[in-house]
């Protein structure tokens, strides 16, 4: 989730290139403070391509200083009725996962 609703359309258009989400949809998703990316993690899709998208939005994101907000969710949680204290982690826990992801 992108923390800064005021957002360069250059970067809105790598977001959509990496993701595959329109344009008009990222925009939207950013205005209302939702989630850009909903990913189940540790399942084979995540391992096959999942990880190095997230990677890369993530280096995305970092490179253009774009505050954001990354949530692990536990299986069947909703974003919408997360306990926010409990599921928000850290841009180093993410990496971790990340990096962990693509030594298995």
């Amino acid at each position: 989730m992108l923390s800064d609703t005021d957002i360069q359309a250059s970067l809105l258009a790598g977001l959509g290139k990496l993701t595959g989400v329109a344009f008009s949809k990222l925009k939207d998703r950013i205005a209302r403070q939702q989630p850009i990316l909903i990913l189940p993690l540790f399942d084979n899709d995540f391992y096959a391509r999942g990880a190095a998208m997230v990677r890369a939005v993530v280096d995305l994101l970092e490179s253009n200083r774009s505050a954001f907000a990354a949530y692990e969710l536990a299986e069947g949680e909703r974003f919408e009725t997360r306990d926010e204290k409990l599921s928000r982690i850290t841009s180093d826990t993410l990496k971790n996962i990340l990096r962990e992801a693509n030594v298995e």
